[in-house]
């Protein structure tokens, strides 16, 4: 008994197709992962983090996986945070042709200025130019403050750790 031949999509049918399926979960904690990224910020590693949702959802759950879920989920919030950056900047660049390089220099810095503000301000409040202007200076300060004392917390947990380990091999 001969068997109706299927017709064959083209690699761009095939390709439509697939890309119009929703993505595989991979992870069986994968809707929990928000979880995960508040644990990482708490400093919890991703042993006990993958023993937390090993007792708390019932499931088999390795620190691998866990870091494995984590930074494919990162990656994805650093991709949709650059699509929706470049797609702000697309509509903020100026047309070339119309300006002489000073004039670009300048409608290039506004535009950084305003993608800035964009990220800063996504709900779209706005008081007027000097105040936005002046409030982002004011963030940046104190980002720079942040990253200071960031920088000086991780230099104190270096040290305290070397003091730690060099207490714990003069006991040895």
């Amino acid at each position: 008994m001969p068997t109706a031949k299927r017709e064959v999509p083209s690699p761009e049918e095939l390709l439509s197709e697939v890309r119009g399926k929703k993505a595989a979960r991979t992870y069986e904690f994968e809707d929990y992962i928000e979880v995960v990224d508040e644990l990482q910020r708490k400093d919890y590693s991703y042993a006990k983090i993958a023993e937390f949702l090993a007792e708390r959802l019932g499931i088999e759950v390795s620190r691998g996986q866990v870091y494995r879920a984590y930074q494919i989920w990162l990656e994805e919030k650093e991709r949709e945070a650059e699509a929706a950056r470049d797609e702000r900047l697309e509509q903020l660049e100026p047309s070339e042709s119309k300006l002489d390089s000073d004039e670009m220099a300048i409608e290039q810095a506004i535009a950084g200025v305003l993608g800035y503000l964009t990220k800063e301000f996504p709900e779209g409040v706005y008081f007027g130019h000097d105040v936005i202007l002046q409030a982002a200076l004011l963030r940046v300060e104190v980002r720079r403050a942040d990253e200071r004392k960031a920088d000086e917390e991780d230099q104190r947990k270096a040290a305290a750790k070397t003091n730690v380990s060099n207490a714990d091999s003069s006991k040895s």
